[in-house]
């Protein structure tokens, strides 16, 4: 994204703007924030966070100390960890200063440069070559470049929903979960060739894989250019969906989707709550012409969300679940791993608190250190304990295909006809953007809090996780979900797990609770239990997770893809009239309540609709 600095005096009707964008034109001023109007209130507020931040810090010491943790209190007592969380705290009460001084006179408005050459697009005919599909890039800035490859329905593309998918990691190829759980086709013959998939989700929805954030699979940035984190990352992900519904607004109208798994559990709150944001804005906007995207449901598979909740809930499954790895819970390993969670959750806490590379990184080697690298020195498949796995094969090889996947995507005459460089190699897990995520602490995030209002306000979620799955296992998603705090809370707590079977199939294939209305077993708010699977569901049952028209597979995953959905229906009735031309992205709303109420941005002879900045 490209940020623009626009300048000007209040009574004034005419900014100058620095970048490629021409001139602003201000139709109306509504005049300033209460910041921009006393700046000593801004600096007092931002002065009593530095004390009480402080406070806080000294409260982490004393409990760490009281804890007898000796690896955290010496970490602690070398004022390293002070040092670099007062540094960060300086740092943001400079920015807070200079916000005030500057707000009084600008606003900084961030939004997509856009340029002649913002897509790259083939028409492939591999897969599934019978049914219509598009792959090759959108430029979501003049140095990201995301790449996917998108599927019509073999059913009723005009009348099917569609949906995003996007695999987790960090650092996890799309590709894996299209060519290895519920894409069109699955690979095959070690990576040679492809074979169809019956099971598709694209028997009954259009479906788009994107690799992102930009360097995974063979979506990248120009040098300086790559994602920081999860935030970031999601308003590339909102370029990208605005361009593609410029380029194809065929699909503009349909119900939307977006589905994850894995880290994909805080990949995908942050990229509906965006969506859900823009389209709070757009509902105020009266000249736009960004699209406005019809967000009807939340798809999480086997996710983490809410590591506060979910991190801890691996020494209960380990040592209680289905399939223990220590034969006696009150042994010395479970004591062990239990000793460590209190510490793990207060510096989880204190990172979604007081929210820094430095603190969100800490507590992540440490959870990471004492709950879940002991557990990962057996000898099983961490995403299935039914399964074997080496040590020297894991964590990919643990399934003899994933290999494959990157054997085929490295295919010279594959790129050529997916429309990629030849010269660029295809990695479908990248390793270094995984260490950096977790080294900064993404992975302790708490994304559940995105979810509450998008529920609230109609948008469905369904969880579901494969019970032999240890790394998101079922028993964290299903807590988490329970203590989602929606006006669905209490019905679903109260809801009993019911069981479900897929038509033909002798056994239970699970257990749902869901809380709200729909048809059969789904609602607002459904959690599935899914037997006999681990982490990667449509792999290990792949009848029980695809899509169907009728309630034949996942209650809650039927539902969700149901257009009636509340949330859809309300962006029918709110929905614009699609406008041709370039799309002005606003990334996020301003803070500040700036000055404008609407306007116009012309660039190069080309006039771009300009999102009304009011909060």
């Amino acid at each position: 994204m490209q940020r623009m600095r626009v300048r000007g005096k209040q009574k004034g009707n005419r900014v100058k703007v620095t970048g490629d964008l021409g001139v602003v034109r201000f139709t109306r001023v509504i005049g300033y924030t209460e910041y921009a109007r006393s700046p000593w209130r801004s600096r007092r507020f931002v002065f009593t966070m530095r004390f009480f931040f402080g406070f806080a810090l000294l409260h982490l010491w004393n409990t760490a100390v009281s804890a007898e943790d000796a690896s955290l209190a010496k970490t602690l007592s070398d004022g390293s960890f002070v040092a670099a969380a007062w540094e960060t705290v300086d740092q943001w009460y400079s920015r807070a200063r200079d916000f005030v001084k500057q707000q009084v006179i600008s606003s900084e408005v961030p939004t997509l440069a856009f340029e002649s050459d913002q897509f790259r697009i083939v028409v492939p005919k591999l897969c599934e070559p019978s049914v219509k599909q598009y792959s090759g890039y959108f430029n979501v800035a003049k140095d990201k470049h995301m790449f996917f490859w998108f599927f019509e329905s073999r059913s009723s593309p005009s009348t099917d929903p569609l949906v995003l998918w996007m695999n987790g990691g960090p650092g996890d190829s799309s590709a894996n979960g299209l060519l290895f759980e519920m894409g069109p086709c699955s690979i095959a013959d070690e990576g040679r060739t492809t074979v169809s998939n019956p099971h598709s989700w694209t028997n009954n929805a259009n479906v788009i894989f994107l690799d992102q954030p930009v360097d995974v699979g063979f979506s990248y940035a120009d040098p300086g250019a790559s994602v920081k984190g999860c935030a970031e990352a999601a308003k590339d992900v909102y370029a990208f969906l605005q361009l593609f519904l410029e380029r194809f607004p065929e699909y503009s109208n349909l119900p939307f989707h977006v589905a994850g798994e894995s880290f994909g559990g805080i990949y995908v709150p942050n990229v509906v709550s965006v969506i859900w944001r823009e389209n709070q804005a757009l509902a105020l906007s009266q000249n736009s012409r960004s699209t406005r995207i019809k967000l009807a449901s939340v798809i999480l598979a086997n996710g983490i969300t809410d590591p506060y909740i979910q991190i801890p809930s691996i020494v209960d499954y380990v040592c209680d679940g289905p399939y223990p790895i220590h034969e006696d819970p009150q042994g010395p390993e479970c004591t062990k791993l239990r000793s460590s969670v209190s510490t793990c959750k207060l510096l989880i806490k204190m990172c979604n608190l007081y929210t820094t590379e430095f603190s969100c990184g800490h507590a992540s080697r440490y959870c990471r250190s004492r709950l879940f690298q002991p557990t990962m020195k057996s000898d099983l498949n961490w995403y299935d304990l039914r399964k074997k796995c080496n040590a020297a094969d894991r964590p990919e090889h643990c399934y003899k295909r994933t290999p494959w996947v990157e054997t085929w995507m490295n295919n010279p005459k594959v790129k050529a006809a997916l429309g990629v460089d030849p010269e660029r190699s295809f990695q479908s897990f990248n390793m270094d953007m995984n260490r950096e995520f977790n080294m900064r602490g993404e992975g302790v995030h708490n994304a559940a809090k995105l979810l509450p209002e998008l529920i609230n306000d109609g948008v469905r979620l369904l969880v579901y996780a494969g019970k032999a799955d240890m790394m998101a296992n079922y028993m964290g998603n299903e807590r988490w979900v329970e203590s989602l705090e929606t006006k669905f809370k209490s019905q679903f707590v109260a809801a009993e797990g019911k069981p479900w079977s897929v038509p033909g199939a002798k056994d239970i294939a699970g257990q749902v609770r869901s809380a709200g209305s729909g048809e059969g077993m789904g609602g607002n708010v459904t959690f599935v239990t899914v037997f006999d699977a681990g982490h990667m569901v449509a792999h290990d049952q792949p009848a029980a997770a695809a899509l169907k028209p009728k309630p034949t597979s996942l209650p809650g995953l039927i539902y969700a893809m149901d257009q009636k959905s509340p949330a859809f229906v309300k962006e029918q009735q709110q929905s614009l009239l699609p406008v041709d031309g370039p799309t002005a992205i606003l990334s996020q709303p301003l803070r500040s309540a700036p000055l404008v109420r609407s306007s116009s941005v012309y660039r190069k002879g080309t006039m771009l609709s300009y999102v009304n900045h009011l909060v």
